[in-house]
Formats: structure tokens, sequence, C-alpha cells
């Protein structure tokens, strides 16, 4: 909490910021433009039958930012390069903003996840298989009488 003004300021990291108190006044984006574009770039390589240059063409809209990058020339010349600069370049643009999780879950990346408590590592886990984790149902879910059952071996994929 910092102290600004007559109220205390709340700021708890990222792009998102709720000043005091009142999410009314947050910053988080309905519309994310650099996001679009790169959801048309990945669509437009994972479709049936792939366009390359146009997800070329929607990826140059964000990637361009970058003072080196001055054509579709520069983002890869085959779908592989052009997805793996696709997936660093959404790591970059989207820093912060809460999708990592699923882009790696959607693109059956591993990963390696940790917490920190203030300047100390709690835990870590390595390859950690994100497209396999999944939280259990909740009890009051499956005990309210609608048939509702737990995911079968839901824990087998918690990070070890």
């Amino acid at each position: 909490t910092i102290k600004k003004g007559s109220y205390n300021q709340l700021q708890y990291g990222g792009k998102f910021w709720y000043g005091g108190g009142n999410t009314a006044y947050a910053t988080n984006y309905i519309v994310n433009a650099p996001e679009m574009e790169l959801i048309i770039a990945e669509s437009k390589l994972r479709a049936a039958q792939p366009d390359l240059n146009g997800a070329k063409e929607a990826l140059l809209t964000v990637a361009k930012r970058n003072s080196k990058i001055t054509s579709t020339n520069d983002l890869g010349n085959t779908k592989e390069e052009v997805f793996a600069f696709l997936k660093n370049e959404r790591a970059r643009e989207l820093f912060q903003e809460g999708f990592r999780f699923y882009d790696l879950r959607r693109w059956g990346e591993k990963a390696d996840v940790y917490a920190n408590v203030e300047d100390q590592v709690s835990y870590k886990y390595t390859n950690f298989d994100i497209a396999q984790f999944c939280f259990p149902v909740p009890n009051a879910e499956i005990n309210a009488g609608f048939g509702i059952t737990q995911t079968p071996d839901w824990n087998t994929y918690l990070p070890k």
C-alpha cells in the first residue's frame, strides 16, 4: 500500500490497477486490439488450410512495434517458424495480462511453475504439463443432487 493524497493507493502489480479500491476505475480492457490480431494470426495458422501470408500480416500489425521488424519476411518462412514467433510475441505483448496459463494449456506446452514469498522461492515445479491440469469440481456442486461427478483422476496431474 502506498500513501497518496488522502487515500491509500493499492497496486497489486501487472497492468491492471484499481485506484482507491473502486473497481469502476480499473484499467482492465474489454477489447485489446493487439490480442485480437494475435488471435487472428493463430487462427489462420491453425486452419484446415493454413493461410501463412494472412497470419504473417496479422502478426506484423503487432510485431512491427519492434523497429527491427519491417516486413512479413522478418517473421519466419514456414508455418513452424511463424508459430514459434507468434508464441513469443504473445508472451511479450500480453505480459501480465493473465493469458499465459491458457496459452500454454492450448498449445500443450510444459512449463516451470514457481511461487515467491517475498524474496524466496517457496516452491518450484519443472516440466509441469499444464494441459493436463484441472481443478476439482467443488463438493457443493457434487452434493447438490444434479448428477455432477468429480473429474476422474484430477489430482493425478497436480504439480509434483
